[in-house]
């Protein structure tokens, strides 16, 4: 079994409503999972609004840089470096509506987990070259000819740290 944890940051204080929900709708869904919070504007009525929600752990050690959609790679690896063989990342403006646990459980360790953001005709998101990877300083493995990825909800495991 994985030691597993939900990686979720937001680095906009004017979203925390956002992240309030994202946390109430995991903690109802997936209550005895752990999540791993990046949140630097935590001031104190954040904290005790929080401490209903005993599986969030608010990380102390921030992320050194790469803030917005480029922090999602800094977060994971410092939490596999933490000791986690999994970890979820999901965006703070997403919210859960059922248990997520079983889309995961059963994946092998050398899946990577991406959303898909499907192209309609009047829609310009395709990432026909693979830009998100090389903003990452990432070699493009495939690029696909039907949709780009979003990068919402990711999930990756120790296996993919190098």
């Amino acid at each position: 079994m994985l030691q597993s944890t939900i990686c979720v940051n937001e680095d906009r204080e004017t979203w925390e409503p956002s992240l309030r929900v994202l946390l109430r709708s995991l903690s109802l869904h997936c209550p005895e999972m752990a999540i791993s919070l990046f949140y630097p504007f935590a001031n104190q009525a954040f904290l005790r609004w929080l401490g209903a929600y005993p599986q969030v752990q608010l990380q102390p050690d921030r992320l050194k840089n790469g803030y917005g959609w480029n922090v999602k790679p800094q977060a994971i690896m410092q939490l596999l470096d933490a000791g986690f063989d999994e970890v979820i990342w999901i965006d703070s403006d997403v919210f859960v509506t059922r248990d997520i646990r079983p889309l995961f459980h059963a994946l092998d360790e050398a899946v990577f987990v991406a959303t898909e953001a499907t192209c309609s005709l009047d829609r310009n998101d395709h990432d026909g070259a693979g830009r998100r990877a090389q903003l990452w300083q990432l070699s493009v493995g495939r690029v696909l000819p039907w949709a780009s990825l979003n990068s919402g909800i990711l999930r990756a495991t120790r296996r993919h740290y190098p």
